[in-house]
């Protein structure tokens, strides 16, 4: 059996021009986890973060949705078209959901949301 690692996904409330993002489409990829994996797991608390790219700084506000699941490559690579999926469905500036320390709407994998580098094995394997 595989070891289980934390994937979660922080999903903007707010489209970068500032309109809002509706509740139907945090919804659609809180069940398109919960499908896969038969459960998933959100706070509903507002995150807030600012952001700089290009000299311009942005402001976000993000709900993060996560699921414990046994860290193997089908399920990494779940993660890898969900997270092209809802980069088109939130149209968000290109590179921002990505796995990065510095990147904002990011998929995480790991054990501790601190294990961000793009480098290491989504489990900080």
């Amino acid at each position: 059996m595989s070891a289980y690692c934390r994937f979660e996904i922080l999903l903007p409330l707010e489209f970068d021009e500032g309109r809002p993002v509706s509740r139907e489409f945090l919804a659609e990829a809180a069940i398109e986890i919960q499908r896969r994996f038969g459960g998933v797991s959100w706070e509903s608390q507002a995150i807030e973060g600012i952001w700089r790219q290009g000299g311009v700084e942005y402001r976000d506000r993000l709900n993060r949705i996560f699921v414990d699941a046994e860290d193997t490559e089908e399920n990494r690579q779940f993660f890898i078209g969900l997270k092209a999926r809802l980069k088109a469905r939130f149209q968000q500036l290109a590179g921002h959901l990505v796995d990065g320390a510095s990147d904002r709407n990011s998929v995480t994998m790991s054990h501790s949301a601190s294990t961000r580098e793009e480098d290491r094995s989504p489990c900080g394997h």
